[in-house]
């Protein structure tokens, strides 16, 4: 489980783009490649700015696209957690 009080950003050991409403992810350390659809595109761009909590990154979902409010949070700490374990986004 992610801390829902921490704030999250991404690291330097990446690179993105954006290409047609997804994100592709190169992380320099191990040279994988990960793609995120439309909502984890939202998500990556937010942690791209000087950092973000799982509650705002809650409301920016809520507010851009219809889901369910329980499924957001759980979405988000699955990703967050994938992101962290991959050194792809850290805690500030």
């Amino acid at each position: 489980m992610v801390d829902s009080l921490a704030r999250f950003r991404t690291t330097n050991h990446q690179v993105s783009s954006n290409l047609s409403g997804s994100t592709v992810i190169l992380n320099h350390r191990d040279g994988f490649y990960y793609e995120l659809n439309e909502v984890g595109t939202a998500i990556w761009e937010q942690l791209k700015l000087n950092g973000t909590t799982i509650i705002e990154l809650k409301k920016l979902i809520l507010n851009e696209f219809d889901v369910d409010d329980q499924i957001v949070e759980s979405d988000i700490n699955r990703i967050l957690s994938e992101l962290l374990n991959e050194k792809l986004v850290e805690v500030i």
